[in-house]
């Protein structure tokens, strides 16, 4: 609503109005707006803004904070995204290695640790070659 106290102008009661107080008119005007009964664009618009000021009025912690105008006065910062500046190297033709391939496979991006590279060997047994230790006992293979 523009106004500060638009809400309560809607239904035409007091700021100091009751909870009940608020719902009888809510419900008198309901009936009246209500698009079953009246098709008109005005009735659209007022049952629009009627439903708008019976969620904030019927609400306590919204009424509150309607009431201090709080409510809706600061909207939500949207994210904006900002890439990263691009940052031009003064001799561009140095970044070319020979053998990228390699530098990649050697430098710091694969199997570096804090203590320095590591090595994995994998000793297959028997039982991971045919499955299980009944299929190597199966062939013979295993005691």
């Amino acid at each position: 609503m523009s106004d500060s106290k638009g809400y309560y102008t809607v239904f035409g009661v007091s700021e100091k109005a009751s909870y009940k107080e608020i719902r009888h008119v809510y419900r008198r005007l309901a009936r009246k707006y209500h698009p079953d009964r009246n098709s008109s664009a005005f009735a659209e618009e007022m049952i629009k803004k009627i439903n708008a000021a019976f969620e904030v009025l019927s609400d306590e912690t919204k009424r509150i904070q309607y009431d201090r105008s709080e409510f809706d006065s600061v909207p939500e910062p949207e994210y904006v995204y900002e890439p990263d500046p691009v940052t031009a190297t003064p001799e561009p033709w140095k970044i070319a290695n020979e053998n990228v391939v390699a530098d990649f496979f050697n430098g710091p991006y694969l199997l570096d640790t804090p203590k320095g590279r590591f090595h994995i060997e994998v000793e297959p047994s028997l039982c991971m070659a045919f499955g299980s230790w009944r299929n190597a006992r199966a062939k013979g293979l295993c005691c």
